[in-house]
């Protein structure tokens, strides 16, 4: 509460961690190194802005696919991930098609997502054990770091 108030009245507060629930509710801006290096710098809005996939859930899914032909790009039972910049203009084609609407968001990547993304594997990462070092030093490449 104190870092929120002292923030909220205009000072600027640099915190370092590791827990990213933290770091989204006092945060405005994100940086993320990887093994010491700045990889990523951005305001938190920016870094979690729409993906430009909506993600809905219908009891018509077999028909929303056949309307949206090539525009599904995943699916899992009632719930379908759509390429669309427009909810809105989504929701009322489907709707003015006669599909039933249970849920519909836009798509937005989570901070952990981000960062999992900026990030090369190491040791204390999750994925670490699954993901080959050739991977990980393509991925090092990709970002132009040694």
């Amino acid at each position: 509460d104190l870092l929120l108030r002292l923030n909220a009245e205009g000072t600027t507060i640099f915190l370092s961690s590791h827990l990213l629930a933290e770091v989204e509710r006092l945060c405005r801006r994100v940086g993320v190194l990887d093994r010491g290096r700045l990889v990523m710098q951005d305001s938190l809005a920016n870094l979690r802005a729409p993906t430009g996939r909506v993600v809905l859930r219908t009891p018509d899914p077999e028909w929303a696919v056949g309307l949206l032909d090539g525009e599904v790009g995943e699916r899992a039972g009632d719930r379908l991930v759509v390429r669309s910049d427009d909810p809105a203009a989504l929701n009322a084609r489907l709707v003015g098609h006669g599909i039933r609407i249970t849920k519909l968001a836009e798509e937005r990547r989570t901070l952990e997502q981000v960062v999992l993304q900026a990030t090369t594997a190491g040791t204390d990462r999750v994925d670490a054990a699954r993901r080959p070092v050739e991977t990980a030093d393509a991925d090092a490449r990709d970002r132009g770091t040694p």
